[in-house]
């Protein structure tokens, strides 16, 4: 095999995992705002009793749904 490709494939492998490490630091950020909802949102899934449980910290309220999915939101200055 030419050492020419061995280094070029070398340096293609060092940069897909590269790419892949990228990503995979990405995702969390990503998820994290998938299960972000609005404080009106909130207070509609309370008057529909789906919430199984909240934490509030400050302005920032994080909890559950009766379905399994989490939620975070974050509450307006005046109403906590």
């Amino acid at each position: 095999m030419n050492s020419n490709f061995r280094n070029f494939a070398i340096w293609i492998i060092i940069g897909l995992l590269l790419v892949a490490l990228f990503n995979l630091f990405q995702n969390p950020g990503q998820r994290t705002r998938a299960n972000e909802i609005s404080y009106s949102q909130f207070l509609t899934e309370v008057e529909g009793q789906n919430v199984r449980n909240v934490t509030i910290a400050d302005n920032l309220i994080t909890g559950e749904l009766t379905d399994g999915r989490s939620f975070q939101t974050t509450a307006p200055p005046n109403d906590t």
